[in-house]
This record gives C-alpha cells, sequence and structure tokens, in this order.
C-alpha cells in the first residue's frame, strides 16, 4: 500500500500541471456526458414528434396496402379488429382513416395530393396533430377541408373559399368529385406535409371513394412512444388477422430508426476521438513526472526495489489523475447539461428526415452517464499509466542516477 500512497502524493508534486491536465480530460468526459445527454434529448423530441403526428405509435393496414397504397386495400375484419383494439387495455385510443390519391382544383391552380379522411373524435384523443392548425377550425362542417400552408399558397385561395377535390371509386375507377370549402390552414413544418396534403372528414372520403364504412388505416395510442407494449411482438401479432399487418413506429419509419442509431454511431466515434486525447494526454503528464524524477526513480531501482512495485505506484498515479479528471469531469457536465436540461437549445422550425423540431431539446441525464463514463475515464487513465509504468523498470541505473537534482 505504500507504494500506492506515493503514486496518489505524486500527483500533488506539481499541483498545476495535474490540475491542468485533469481539467484537459475532464472537459474530454464532460463533452461525452454532454453529448450523449443532448443526442438522448435529440432522438426522444424527435420520436415524440414523429409519433404524435400522422404516424402515431404504431398502425394496422392491409398487407397489400404497405407494398402498393391502393384505394382498393381496405383493412379486412375491422369489426374484428376493433373490438380486439377496444378490448386491450394496453391501448389508450384508436382512430380510422380513409386514404386516398387525388387533384385538388381552385380558380387558379391545381395540385397531386394525399387525401386523409379522419374522424376529428377519436383523431384528438389518439394524435397530436390538430394542434398544428394555423388558423381556421378543424373539418367543423361536412364540406369543410383543411389544407397545407404551402398547398394554399399555390392554390391562390384564403379561408372560405371553394375547391373541387377529384379522385376515383374504387369499384369502378370513375371519376368523382365533390365541392369542399377550406375551413382550416394547417402548418407541420416539412414540405410534404405544408404542400401536398388535405384532410377532410372520414364519411366523406368514403362516399367519394365508395367504400361504405371501410376504411385503410387505424392508428394506435399506446401512451407513449417508450412504453412496453411498442417492444412486444406478441402484441403486434394478435392484431393481424385477416391478411392485415400490424407495425410499430419504429418498424414504420425506418429512416427515424436509421438516425436513432447513426447518433449511437455518433456518440462512440466522439467517445473514441476524446480516449485518443485522454491516452496522449496522460501519458504526456507521466512522461514529464517520470523525467522530473528520475533520479528518485534510479535511487529505487538501485535499492532492488520489485519491478511490480514500481508499476504499482506509477500505475496508481495514473488512477489517481484519472480520479481527479472524472470529478471535474462531471462537475463540468453538471453545470452545463444541468443549463441544458433547463433551458434546452432551441432548434424550432428545423427539419430533419421530415420531422420538424418544435420543442427546445433538453439534456437528459441518464445514470451510465455519471457512472459508467468516470469508471471507464479512470480505468482507462489506469490502462495508459501501465507504459510509462514499464518504461521506469527498464531505466539504466546509472544513467538515472547521474541526473541528481
Amino acid at each position: 500500500m505504500i507504494f500506492v500512497k506515493l503514486g496518489i502524493r505524486n500527483i500533488a508534486r506539481n499541483k498545476r500541471r495535474s490540475f491542468l491536465t485533469a481539467l484537459a480530460i475532464g472537459v474530454g468526459l464532460a463533452a461525452m456526458i454532454i453529448t450523449d445527454g443532448f443526442m438522448e434529448g435529440m432522438i426522444q423530441n424527435m420520436i415524440k414528434t414523429a409519433t404524435s403526428g400522422l404516424l402515431g405509435h404504431g398502425q394496422i393496414h392491409h398487407s397489400r396496402y404497405v407494398k402498393s397504397p391502393e384505394s382498393e386495400f381496405v383493412i379486412q375484419g375491422h369489426k374484428k379488429i376493433e373490438s380486439l383494439l377496444n378490448a386491450d387495455s394496453k391501448v389508450i385510443s384508436w382512430t380510422k382513416r380513409a386514404q386516398s390519391l387525388g387533384m385538388i382544383a381552385s380558380p387558379r391552380n391545381s395540385r397531386n395530393i394525399s387525401i386523409y379522411g379522419i374522424d376529428t373524435l377519436t383523431e384528438t384523443k389518439t394524435t397530436g396533430f390538430i394542434k398544428y392548425l394555423k388558423d381556421g377550425v378543424f373539418l367543423k362542417e361536412d364540406n369543410h377541408i383543411v389544407i397545407g400552408t404551402k398547398l394554399m399558397k399555390k392554390l391562390g385561395v384564403d379561408l372560405g373559399d371553394k375547391v373541387v377535390l377529384t379522385t376515383s371509386e374504387v369499384k369502378t375507377g370513375e371519376l368523382t368529385q365533390d365541392v369542399f370549402r377550406v375551413g382550416g390552414v394547417i402548418s407541420f413544418g416539412s414540405d410534404r406535409g405544408d404542400s401536398s396534403l388535405a384532410f377532410v372528414k372520414i364519411s366523406k372520403l368514403q362516399t367519394m371513394l365508395g367504400i361504405k364504412d371501410q376504411y385503410h388505416e387505424i392508428v394506435l395510442n399506446l401512451g407513449g412512444p417508450f412504453q412496453s407494449p411498442v417492444q412486444i411482438d406478441k402484441f403486434w401479432s394478435n392484431l393481424e388477422i385477416d391478411g392485415n399487418l400490424a407495425r410499430r413506429w419504429s418498424t414504420l419509419s425506418p429512416a427515424l430508426s436509421s438516425a436513432i442509431k447513426m447518433s449511437s454511431f455518433s456518440v462512440m466515434i466522439i467517445g473514441s476521438i476524446m480516449a485518443i486525447l485522454m491516452a496522449l494526454l496522460t501519458t504526456n503528464t507521466l512522461f514529464m513526472a517520470i523525467f522530473e524524477r528520475l533520479f528518485e526513480f534510479g535511487v529505487v531501482r538501485a535499492l532492488g526495489t520489485d519491478n511490480r512495485h514500481l508499476i504499482t505506484m506509477v500505475a496508481s498515479e495514473s488512477a489517481a489523475l484519472g480520479f481527479l479528471s472524472s470529478i471535474v469531469g462531471m462537475i463540468v457536465a453538471l453545470i452545463f447539461g444541468g443549463w441544458m436540461a433547463i433551458q434546452g437549445i432551441d432548434y424550432g422550425g428545423v427539419e430533419f428526415n421530415n420531422i420538424t423540431f418544435r420543442e427546445p431539446i433538453y439534456f437528459i441525464f441518464r445514470w451510465h452517464q455519471w457512472v459508467v463514463f468516470p469508471i471507464l475515464t479512470i480505468v482507462f487513465t489506469c490502462f495508459v499509466g501501465l507504459y510509462p509504468a514499464i518504461f521506469t523498470t527498464r531505466l539504466n541505473i546509472a544513467h538515472a542516477l547521474k541526473k541528481s537534482l
């Protein structure tokens, strides 16, 4: 233990150098913690934004509709599925939608769009995209239509103006038209949502498509995207009856899942860079300390000190440096991370992967940031210290004794 105490005490021999080294390593650790917490906050923000919109926590479609979204592929046995959803306590709420491609025309212009027929009552309970309404009311009347901000500008219409919606019947393929009045304008913050989507009441679209009470999509609300049912395959397989396909949000949006994986990979890259910098700083500091005390090491070796004890002493010094660095790093991370957790960083209006950030990104605290990362820092600095430690065992005693202070 005396060699361990000597190693720990040695970092205080040059307080300024030890503190600056610990500060540099600590800043690297703080950068890791802050990056991890910020990326976690960004991921949660993206997932919550996506799943609170049109995506939901999960969806059910006809299996052929997934590959080819044609209006003829309505959900089969929808009464059975509705009964299952109503009886399952995991399902907080659900809503149904009819969908079709069509054309919207005004006296000035026309555009090809995707038409959503929705039930406003259940949609409000299941998703939150209705709150993106910028002006007007959301489908107050049966002949109302809600369109995006960019689509409104392209059509050259205002609230209260009339537009003609054209689509085709499912069975006959004949064109069917109806006149709607612009009752509201919505802003998703993305180009697709604001320029190519329109919403009408589900009964109106069902009539235009000639599908009676059938529909194309069921959207689920499971209480949150991180709730356990999202991860249970059995929950989804039980809903796959009569040729329908039930999928969770991560499967519905592979691009979002890829972005999550990329963020984890980014943290690994930053961690690798920080590890290299820590290794260089630790090695440089220990070698400077060794060459300053070269005479002392020569004396210790001349007295017959075992190589194992020399390695223990230098390794203890590097471990103590790592411990000090961890404390400094956690303090720095707590200051900046705490500020980000309270204030957040505003990315409002920034679009990433068709997802527009509407709320600030907050730092998310996780236990591994304050336990695993500091322990890894101490272990890593101790491991890096083995090279300078082994170097002391190979010193030429006669040469070292000449370096007397």
